[in-house]
């Protein structure tokens, strides 16, 4: 079983790079949310969850949930994971739609796949 990254429990910096992990390992999105502020948790076992009233994420859910399903990756199966150079990687996915192959980079430079796609700093590109 593969761990899945918390999203709101990293700082909002961090949320590209958490989707990037996502997508890297076949990892489904995870929320930690409250009713209330989380400013409640602070005096509890749970202050750790610094951010995590619903109402400042509605958005955010959308977002993340609908780029993970536009890529087509979930009715699927990740059949390769390659380490293509320092932080650069290529994840291979078999889908009912076929293969789809995305390059993922966490470096702070632009990487060009061998097929000529440029792949941006701290983001991914799919590679048809």
């Amino acid at each position: 079983m593969a761990l899945q990254p918390v999203i709101n429990n990293h700082p909002l910096i961090q949320h590209k790079i958490t989707r990037m992990r996502m997508i890297e390992t076949g990892s489904n999105m995870s929320f930690t949310f409250s009713y209330e502020s989380s400013e409640k948790l602070l005096p509890t076992h749970y202050n750790y969850y610094y951010y995590t009233m619903y109402t400042d994420w509605l958005e955010t859910v959308k977002e993340v949930y609908g780029d993970l399903i536009e890529l087509g990756i979930y009715d699927g199966e990740l059949v390769a994971h390659e380490y293509v150079s320092s932080n650069i990687f290529k994840v291979t996915y078999n889908t009912a739609k076929g293969e789809v192959v995305i390059y993922l980079n966490y470096t702070r430079n632009n990487y060009i796949t061998p097929n000529g796609i440029t792949v941006n700093p701290k983001s991914y590109a799919v590679e048809q």
